[in-house]
């Protein structure tokens, strides 16, 4: 009988419910997104500085460059300006860990990612349209 007793103890013990206290430390962290929506992403007065600037970098980079075909001369500047994209995608992250404080780190370099793969295109057609420009002048 004290076995039964002690059996059916245990049990309601194990399925009673916790002190407020434990409860906090058995609860998982929220969830934190696998990446960040377009309009979460921050746009400071910096990373737009740092932006006009990797466009200013392709552009002269595109005027600089001997002809060839638009595409490949935009993606030869866009490459010769690695490092201002790098800056641009750096203070991207860094904008966003500001912003929220709580992600983790890979969600803000996805983040960055996410925001980095809508600017390129952009970039990369004002250095196409500057090397029509260029053939353009050419021409005449």
């Amino acid at each position: 009988m004290k076995a039964g007793l002690a059996t059916l103890l245990v049990t309601m013990i194990a399925l009673s419910p916790l002190p407020a206290s434990a409860k906090s430390l058995t609860k998982s962290p929220a969830p934190q997104p696998v990446s960040l929506a377009t309009d979460e992403l921050p746009l400071t007065d910096q990373f737009a500085d740092l932006l006009t600037s990797y466009r200013n970098c392709v552009l002269m980079k595109v005027d600089a460059e001997t002809l060839g075909t638009q595409q490949d001369m935009a993606h030869q500047a866009m490459s010769a300006c690695a490092l201002s994209r790098g800056e641009l995608e750096a203070r991207l992250i860094s904008d966003i860990q500001a912003q929220q404080p709580a992600i983790s780190n890979a969600v803000a370099l996805r983040g960055a990612e996410s925001g980095m793969a809508q600017v390129d295109p952009m970039i990369e057609a004002a250095a196409i349209d500057r090397a029509h420009i260029r053939y353009a002048r050419t021409m005449y």
